[in-house]
């Protein structure tokens, strides 16, 4: 990420985060609500993809202990 885009994503008014959870049958469900971009915002582009990589990871270490591997630049 280039010097430019992080000026101009330190720039712009923070997003909010929020956690849940809820029932699904018999199992829980987990909710990540990321909201509050503000116009032309440049941050939710780079979490579409974040986000279900960060989770994704998180609930293999959980399971298993083991961590993803790092992705391929």
């Amino acid at each position: 990420m280039g010097e430019e885009v992080r000026a101009r994503r330190a720039a712009e008014p923070r997003s909010r985060v929020t956690f849940g959870t809820e029932q699904l049958g018999e199992r829980g469900g987990r909710t990540v609500t990321h909201e509050g971009f503000g116009p032309g915002s440049t941050v939710p582009e780079s979490v579409r993809t974040g986000w279900p990589r960060l989770l994704s990871g998180l609930k293999t270490l959980l399971e298993t202990g083991e961590v993803l591997p790092a992705p391929e630049s």
